[in-house]
C-alpha cells in the first residue's frame, strides 16, 4: 500500500463510530498512507459520490479496495 500511496491519493472511507474507527486506524500505524480518511455513518451510494465530487474524481476513475463484502 505504501507504493501506492506515494502514486495516488488513497482515501480511507470507513464507517462507524467516530472515535473506534480513528482509534482502529491509529493503532494500524497505517494513518500515514492515507491522504483521508472519511468516518461515515453509512457506506452508500450518496457518501461515495460525496467523496468522489470533493476530489474531482469521476466513479470511472474510482477503484475500492474492501474487507466486507456485506458493506463494501
Amino acid at each position: 500500500m505504501a507504493a501506492v500511496a506515494r502514486e495516488c491519493r488513497v482515501v480511507l472511507i470507513t464507517k462507524g463510530d467516530l472515535f473506534h474507527q480513528e482509534a482502529k486506524v491509529a493503532q494500524s500505524g497505517l494513518g500515514e498512507l492515507f491522504h483521508r480518511i472519511e468516518i461515515v455513518s453509512e457506506k452508500n451510494e450518496r457518501a461515495y459520490r460525496r467523496v468522489l465530487a470533493e476530489f474531482s474524481v469521476q466513479p470511472a476513475r474510482f477503484l475500492m479496495v474492501g474487507n466486507s463484502l456485506r458493506s463494501d
